[in-house]
């Protein structure tokens, strides 16, 4: 079975009812569930930062990740960016975080989701889900004591080609976690495999062609402020 998404979903709402349906339906658990697509995200459009929630290209990228190392693959044809999160990048100091009182509120959101009221459901989360104190959200985020949790960057793998493709396909398989993006451009079909692997804590790219000797690309990577960039020992290595 695949099933595909409306875009108007924020995306804490659509891990909610992909949670539902798999709980629901212990059916669907036997079949293939997907996110798909028929075109890229948007790699190039201004990120609205800190409001991913709102943006559009963000939202339509694949989300990959292990509870510690997150990726979200845009599937760009010319210029592929990842963009990657990791868990300890926070801009500020030590912070007691625990809200005792969040617990009591957890069955009413499990109810509000099973009745299919996810507005609902996520305007009573972000009212109780959320730390004690001013928290992130007072001041200019990473530039106050309390700090804020900040992006890792983004990798970006740059074919150097602006030709017409044709048979754009890109995929999130719900359980391999396995992300893809094909396409055929110049006579060649390219593919793409991404995933994040739990027990080596790290992020895996896998480009294959149809044709040996078609793939030709430049890496980098970049954040919004405060890094360094160089080459080591054949290694790119990001500081900050």
């Amino acid at each position: 079975m695949t099933t595909r998404y409306p875009l108007n979903f924020t995306l804490p709402e659509l891990f909610r009812i992909i949670l539902i349906y798999i709980a629901l339906s212990p059916s669907l658990s036997a079949q293939s569930l997907k996110l798909w697509y028929r075109q890229p995200a948007d790699a190039l459009a201004p990120d609205t930062r800190p409001a991913y929630e709102d943006d559009p290209a963000w939202l339509s990228a694949l989300p990959l990740g292990n509870g510690s190392l997150g990726a979200m693959v845009f599937g760009d044809v010319n210029k592929e960016r990842i963009q990657l999160n990791e868990k300890t990048l926070w801009s500020g100091s030590h912070s007691d975080n625990n809200n005792p009182e969040a617990v009591r509120y957890i069955d009413t959101i499990r109810q509000l989701l099973f009745e299919g009221k996810y507005k609902e459901a996520t305007e009573l989360t972000n009212r109780t889900q959320v730390c004690k104190g001013a928290g992130s959200g007072h001041g200019s985020g990473a530039n106050v004591p309390f700090g804020c949790f900040q992006t890792l960057g983004d990798l970006w793998i740059d074919f150097g080609k602006n030709s017409e493709y044709a048979n754009y396909y890109r995929d999130l398989n719900l359980e391999t976690a396995l992300a893809n993006v094909r396409y055929t451009q110049d006579g060649v079909r390219f593919t793409r495999e991404y995933f994040v692997s739990a027990p080596d804590n790290m992020l895996v790219v896998r480009l294959t062609s149809s044709k040996k000797g078609a793939l030709s690309f430049k890496t980098t990577l970049s954040r919004p402020e405060r890094f360094s960039l160089r080459n080591k020992d054949k290694q790119l290595v990001m500081s900050g």
